[in-house]
């Protein structure tokens, strides 16, 4: 079936169904849907999601979500966590966690901790600690 009008047309069959107007286009099927607009985009099925716009996209699955910009991303599974950006990254586990930039980097997990910088590197453990500036280490 085909419906027209003066801004807009839909056509509907037996598994689909499409409509577009002036400003957007929508495709649903008895599995997915897409959604089109000037300045955006959804995609949706039954293993995930994506939205995209002209200056950021984030893309969701059962298991995991992504979010990125033109300047960062952010990725979330069950486990974990990774924030990236132009001057860092952070990466979170269940078990560990690394904060690095440009200049320095730190690491923690349960039984120790280490700093690096440029000039120096501190080591802490559950029973000790190194603090050595002799070597130029980034």
């Amino acid at each position: 079936m085909i419906i027209e009008t003066s801004d807009s047309i839909l056509i509907y069959t037996s598994d689909s169904m499409i409509i577009v107007t002036s400003g957007s286009m929508i495709i649903e099927t008895s599995d997915s849907m897409v959604v089109v607009t000037g300045d955006s985009m959804v995609i949706e099925t039954r293993d995930g999601m994506i939205i995209e716009t002209r200056n950021s996209m984030i893309m969701e699955a059962s298991d995991n979500m992504t979010i990125e910009t033109s300047d960062s991303m952010i990725i979330v599974t069950s486990d974990s966590l990774l924030i990236d950006t132009s001057d860092s990254m952070i990466i979170v586990t269940s078990d560990s966690m690394v904060i690095e930039t440009s200049d320095s980097m730190l690491r923690v997990t349960s039984d120790s901790m280490i700093i690096v910088t440029s000039d120096s590197m501190i080591l802490v453990t559950n029973d000790s600690m190194v603090i050595d500036t002799s070597t130029v280490w980034l």
